[in-house]
């Protein structure tokens, strides 16, 4: 029972980290990201940007392992491959709370593994850059930074839902 209690602090004190984390990238940092000039704001998403992802990736981490340890002590590993499991209020807000959880990490690999590594992307190492690099390199960086933008409020509205899901289960699931 300790381990279990152990466990249960360990996955909400993460998605609480996790989700603080989106929300307050995506509706204070970023809009104040946007009133800077764009080379300060290059350097603040650089060093903000590696903290979160490194707190992110974590805290995803932690959740998939304490989630999937409690479910392994409680005996509902069994009942994951069981359709009428997810008939229940229980088994319905679970796979909620997974699907949130699976969506969130993949924007977050997108953004990690695909997106970032544009933004960051210098010009060639060339004296005189033509005009065309420049503007090309401008329009990926913000063609990026849109697309950045959808993910975030998609990871925000997942994060949520999922952080309702859990806090549902504890009372059986909602509705």
């Amino acid at each position: 029972m300790t381990l279990i209690l152990i466990l249960r602090v360990i996955h909400i004190i993460s998605a609480i980290i996790l989700v603080g984390s989106i929300v307050f990238n995506y509706i204070f940092l970023r809009p104040a990201l946007n009133k800077i000039p764009p080379a300060h704001s290059v350097v603040v998403s650089q060093h903000v940007g590696t903290t979160f992802t490194i707190i992110g990736l974590t805290c995803l981490g932690l959740l998939f392992a304490t989630g999937l340890t409690q479910l392994i002590l409680v005996g509902l590993w069994n009942n994951l491959l069981d359709l009428f499991f997810y008939l229940s209020r229980y088994g319905l807000w679970l796979a909620v709370m997974v699907f949130s959880w699976i969506a969130v990490l993949t924007d977050s690999l997108i953004m990690t593994f695909v997106l970032r590594p544009k933004l960051m992307q210098k010009l060639p190492l060339n004296p005189n850059p033509t005009p065309e690099d420049v503007e090309k390199r401008r329009a990926i960086q913000i063609s990026t930074s849109n697309l950045l933008d959808w993910l975030q409020l998609i990871n925000t509205v997942f994060g949520g839902l999922a952080a309702l899901a859990g806090a549902s289960l504890l009372q059986g699931g909602l509705l």
